[in-house]
């Protein structure tokens, strides 16, 4: 670069950092009809976002569509919190952060954000082990921006308990993130695409980034307050205009809709009568009468100054989670208690234990000092405060029949009849270990009707010890290979989703569509229904009505391990998206997208596929899968 070019490149970058204060930055890749330009522009304008120099012809450009990495996108929040006044104090934080930020390759331009972050819990230190690759910034997903610019807000008392997403792909969305997004979404910072889809794990673009951004500093400039500090979920509760308003919190335990009394518990556990005539009476924030009450609703009195019931609140939106004790201290009143979610350590509520809370561990009713830090426990809560803890047992062994083979729709699970009768259904974790009749066995080696026992840790099965029942009188399923020879074999998939082989006997009877046929007359795909003896088939009923059909769809998950797949597909019937498992077999075709053969093992989550084959009960068989793209 010449003297000359060096002192105009000089002026220039000096001209866009003065015009900065008054003005929008121009952009040369950025035309005045792109959807975004006025996001682009405003947000550069308060130093959220940046652009880049071309060196060649001294312009500025924003590169719209390119990918932002995860350190960037903390970096462009923290901008935000920054540019609307809203960032606590950070001194002494890049320090305290820095053995985390160092073992994690985070660069040194984006340290003071992400120790912030890191600070005020919009982070939490693990997500920095997904931020890097060595010295490669990976790139960020929208689900995960949505998650950090949530907590950011310091909205928790605003997420709602039982959100209802409406986009076509919420399905695809991490339960962690569900409240987040719903929550962006209520205060307009994110939307859909044109076909109504979040796109959860897409990448997130530097003009979507933008654009959410500037909405969230919008909403900041607008509504007041802190940004960053999570605090504990609130119960609303009415603004005292009255200073010597006092509230009770209570739980209803009687209701005389005739004489508008009502008998409740206050947190000690102490009975109280109250007569509601004139009284205001609120549901989950609506007018409602005494009617709309009912046992065990909990909710806030208020009184005004001569301690006269002025009105009764309830919420009893009911929240469940499983989670892992943090911290639990007595703080007079109440217990407070600091749970991570089990799902995602991003999200750590702070709950209130009163002693009218109800704990059990192994089926029986203990006090709050059983519950200690680490412990897994499951627990149901409206607002802040704790209706019910079940502590899970670091260990538990369960003994039974397999009600069904494993189900691979959404995540490996198993349902096992108790010798009492019940059935009950567990996650199976990735690294469970299978034992059947001795052996060592992959998952779909298991079948209904084994006899099995499993170990649970912490919710999750990881051991089952399978055996086999005795010899089968028949089967039925779909053939898939025929042998006419000494002797004479078939080979179907059966109703447990297993491909067994059989002999068949020379004085088999076979029978297809009700009438009388030979051995060579049944086809592959024919459903049939075979009756055995010792193992040998003596009848095969066959119908010559084969099941076949073709569904598209995306992958949402890929089992190689296990040959199977989950596919979300849109059903015209249910008009919405639903995810169907398919099996692959050893005769089923994979092409790549360019005709090629491949294996399982080369497609990908998020892959658009074509699949042919056919449905057994609710798992499609396939025959071909081609890869669309």
């Amino acid at each position: 670069m010449n003297k000359r070019r060096m002192l105009i490149t000089v002026a220039l970058l000096f001209a866009v950092n003065t015009a900065s204060g008054f003005a929008a930055t121009p952009f040369s890749d950025v035309p005045n009809d792109h959807w975004g330009k006025g996001f682009i522009e405003k947000a550069a304008d308060k130093k959220i976002i940046n652009g880049y120099l071309d060196d060649k012809t001294l312009q500025m450009k924003f590169k719209p569509e390119s990918p932002v990495n995860y350190v960037e996108s903390v970096q462009m929040i923290y901008n935000t919190l920054k540019a609307t006044n809203k960032l606590k104090a950070n001194t002494g934080l890049i320090q305290k952060h820095s053995a985390n930020m160092t073992a994690n390759n985070i660069p040194e331009w984006a340290r003071e954000a992400v120790a912030y972050a890191l600070e005020y819990n919009i982070l939490h230190k693990d997500d920095l082990k997904s931020f890097t690759n060595k010295d490669t910034l990976i790139n960020a997903k929208r689900v995960d921006v949505a998650v950090f610019l949530g907590k950011a807000l310091d909205m928790e008392s605003a997420l709602d308990p039982l959100p209802m997403l409406k986009f076509v792909d919420a399905e695809t969305i991490k339960s962690q993130a569900v409240p987040y997004v719903d929550l962006l979404v209520d205060k307009k910072i994110i939307s859909g695409d044109g076909e109504n889809k979040f796109n959860p794990n897409q990448t997130i673009t530097r003009v979507q980034m933008a654009t959410m951004c500037w909405n969230t500093y919008e909403l900041l400039n607008t509504s007041g307050g802190n940004t960053i500090v999570v605090p504990p979920t609130q119960t609303p509760t009415p603004t005292p205009t009255n200073p010597t308003e006092k509230t009770l919190e209570v739980t209803i335990d009687y209701v005389a809709e005739d004489t508008k009394m009502i008998v409740v518990k206050d947190t000690k556990g102490d009975t109280k009568v109250y007569n509601l005539t004139g009284v205001s009476i609120k549901v989950n924030g609506k007018t409602k009468s005494i009617g709309d009450l009912s046992k065990g609703d909990i909710g806030k009195l208020t009184f005004d100054g001569t301690d006269t019931l002025k009105a009764i609140e309830i919420n009893n939106a009911v929240t469940t989670m499983e989670g892992k004790i943090q911290k639990i201290s007595d703080v007079g009143d109440y217990h407070l208690l600091k749970v991570e979610d089990q799902k995602s350590a991003l999200i750590v509520r702070e709950l209130k234990i009163y002693d009218t809370t109800e704990i059990e561990y192994d089926d029986e009713k203990v006090s709050v000092s059983k519950l200690d830090k680490d412990d897994i426990v499951y627990i149901k809560y409206v607002g802040d405060r704790v209706i019910s803890i079940e502590i899970v047992e670091d260990e538990k062994e369960y003994s039974g029949i397999l009600e069904s083979a494993v189900n691979f729709k959404t995540n490996p699970s198993i349902k096992l009849k108790l010798n009492d009768g019940k059935v009950m259904e567990f996650e199976i974790d990735d690294d469970a270990s299978i034992r059947r009749d001795g052996s060592k066995e992959n998952l779909d080696a298991l079948e209904a009707g084994d006899l099995a026992t499993v170990i649970v840790e912490y919710g999750k099965v990881v051991k089952i010890t399978a055996t086999s029942i005795a010899e089968k009188s028949k089967d039925e399923g779909v053939i898939k290979e025929i042998i006419i020879g000494n002797p004479s074999k078939i080979t179907i998939l059966n109703e447990d989703k297993k491909t067994v082989t059989y002999e068949i006997s020379k004085s088999a009877t076979i029978k297809i569509d009700g009438a009388t046929s030979d051995l060579k007359d049944l086809e592959i795909q024919y459903e049939v229904e075979l009756r055995l003896d010792k193992n040998k088939v003596t009848r095969i009923t066959a119908d010559a009505e084969k099941s076949k059909d073709t569904i598209t769809g995306e992958i949402v998950k890929l089992y190689d391990k296990y040959d199977r797949l989950s596919v979300s597909v849109f059903d015209k019937t249910e008009k919405d998206y639903v995810t169907i498992s398919v099996e692959v077999t050893d005769d089923t075709i994979i092409l790549s997208n360019t005709g090629t053969t491949i294996r399982l093992s080369r497609l990908d989550e998020e892959d658009m596929i074509f699949i042919d084959g056919y449905y057994d009960d609710d798992v499609f068989v396939a025959n071909k899968i081609i890869q669309l793209k």
